[in-house]
């Protein structure tokens, strides 16, 4: 009987920690796209900011490394 008790506990917290896993990913979700929409409207904060002057860099680095416009067409 305590072993039928112990392995439904198990269970439950195993579904319970399967489902926050699942939750936490869902807002990870959510926020990566309202931050996504925040940049393309041009509502950037302070982190927005950092990302896009991040990527923009990348693009320059990689003009200079190869001597040729990146995959977009930018220097």
């Amino acid at each position: 009987m305590f072993v039928l008790v112990r392995f439904f506990v198990r269970v439950v917290l195993f579904a319970v920690f399967i489902l926050g896993v699942r939750r936490a990913l869902e807002i990870a979700k959510g926020g990566a796209e309202e931050l996504i929409s925040r940049i393309d409207e041009g509502e950037g904060t302070g982190l927005d900011q950092v990302l896009i002057r991040l990527h923009e860099a990348l693009h320059r680095s990689h003009a200079r490394r190869s001597g040729e416009p990146d995959a977009f067409g930018e220097l």
